[in-house]
Formats: C-alpha cells, sequence, structure tokens
C-alpha cells in the first residue's frame, strides 16, 4: 500500500483538536423517539467497541512488511473506540444503557473472522458504508444539535476510513485479472445488500420514528455503496 505513511500522517493529525459535542443541551425529542434511539445506538456502539485484536495479528501475518499501515491499522482502530465512546453518551443521553450481546453483532464477529484479513476488512467497509446511512440519516432527520453534532463527527471519520481501505483494495485489485475484479465485485454487493437489510431489520423503528422510510435508507446505502465501488474502479484505473 503505497499511501500507508499518508494515512499515518493523516490519523495522527485527526485525533488532535476535535470538538466535543454540548452533552448538556437538553434533547428536543419526545420520551419515545428517545428510547428507540437509546436502544438503536446501543447496537451500533456494541459494533464499534472492539479491541481490533484480531483484525491487528490478521493484518500482521499478512502485511508483514508495512510498518507505517500497521500504525495506520492502529490509529483506526482507536477512531472506531472513538465513536463507541460518542454512542455511548448518546444512549446515556437518551436514558438507554449499552449492551454487550446481540445478534446482528454475533453475525458481524462471525463473518469478520471467517476468511481471513481480506475479507474481514471487506466486512468492515461494508458496515461502515450501511453505517454512513444510518448516521446520515439521524443527521438530517432527528433535530437533535447533540446527535446532529456527534453523527458528524462519526460521518466525517467514516468518509476517511472508506477511503482508507478503499485506498487499499484498489492496490490488492491492480493485481486481479478483470474477471477476477467482476466477480469480486458481484460478490461484495450481494454482501453489501444482505447487511443492508439486515440493518433495516434491527432499526427500522427507529428510523421510522425520526421520519425515515426503506426507501431512503435504501437509497442513501446504496449511494455509499456505489461511491466506494466507483473510488476502487478510479484506484485500479490509476
Amino acid at each position: 500500500m503505497t499511501n500507508s505513511l499518508r494515512w499515518l500522517h493523516y490519523y495522527q493529525n485527526n485525533k488532535l483538536n476535535r470538538p466535543e459535542p454540548k452533552w448538556n443541551l437538553p434533547s428536543p425529542l419526545d420520551r419515545k423517539t428517545q428510547r428507540l434511539l437509546a436502544r438503536s445506538l446501543s447496537h451500533f456502539q456494541l459494533g464499534e467497541s472492539g479491541e481490533g485484536s484480531f483484525l491487528f495479528a490478521q493484518a500482521k501475518a499478512q502485511i508483514s512488511d508495512n510498518a507505517a499501515y500497521h500504525e495506520a491499522l492502529k490509529l483506526f482502530i482507536a477512531e472506531e473506540k472513538e465513536h463507541a465512546r460518542l454512542l455511548e453518551r448518546l444512549v446515556n443521553r437518551f436514558g438507554g444503557s449499552t449492551i454487550r450481546h446481540h445478534w446482528t453483532h454475533a453475525i458481524f464477529r462471525l463473518a469478520r473472522c471467517a476468511l481471513g484479513f481480506k475479507f474481514e476488512i471487506q466486512v468492515l467497509v461494508i458496515a461502515e458504508l450501511v453505517g454512513t446511512a444510518y448516521y446520515r440519516m439521524l443527521h438530517r432527520q432527528t433535530r437533535d444539535p447533540v446527535l446532529e453534532d456527534a453523527c458528524s463527527l462519526i460521518l466525517q471519520d467514516e468518509a476517511r476510513h472508506i477511503d482508507f481501505h478503499a485506498d487499499w483494495f484498489g492496490d490488492f485489485q491492480s493485481r486481479l485479472l478483470p474477471i477476477e475484479r467482476a466477480g469480486w465485485t458481484l460478490q461484495f454487493q450481494i454482501l453489501f445488500a444482505a447487511a443492508a437489510q439486515v440493518a433495516w431489520i434491527d432499526h427500522r423503528q427507529c428510523l421510522g420514528a425520526v421520519g425515515t422510510n426503506r426507501g431512503e435508507f435504501f437509497g442513501e446505502a446504496k449511494r455509499e455503496c456505489i461511491r466506494f465501488l466507483t473510488q476502487l474502479d478510479q484506484s485500479v484505473a490509476h
């Protein structure tokens, strides 16, 4: 990955001077909506709270000669844990509690560990694409200033996380035949569609309460997926 040092510098700089949401501001949302938000956000919080030890061990084993990438990956994992902190504050603000187990998280963990490092990164990207659609819907629809600020922070980070992984996948795919890239893209889209459906099933009550319907959510998620795949095509072309 030729841009590893650039990504390392990005992550080092991104952790500096980060604004903090004004947690003491009251929420304008009714109690039912707050309860649904707390439950929904707790599921995303669980997904962001991992230590990343399996991912990092896989990276060390399969990309042994790129110290800058390893350090950048550590800082990526640290940013995911920072998202978990923000989400925990939101869950508590809306009167909920964080959780330690959920069926969607179990599926996600099983998929991540199934087929090695490349597949784990792929599953992470899919989760971030779907998560981006979710956070964008909340940011756009809720009119809660604290939730908007937290979602803004997460969305800014997630956009760069997706770019980070797209850079790595572009480098990997530049060594594949066109038919191999086509097969990879097909399976990626199938997994993405399945993940988006699982997310909608899990979060539809919350999204519905803030005024988002199924078509809007899937449309937003699809746009994120198309953007990512376009990035890969451009990276391979160059």
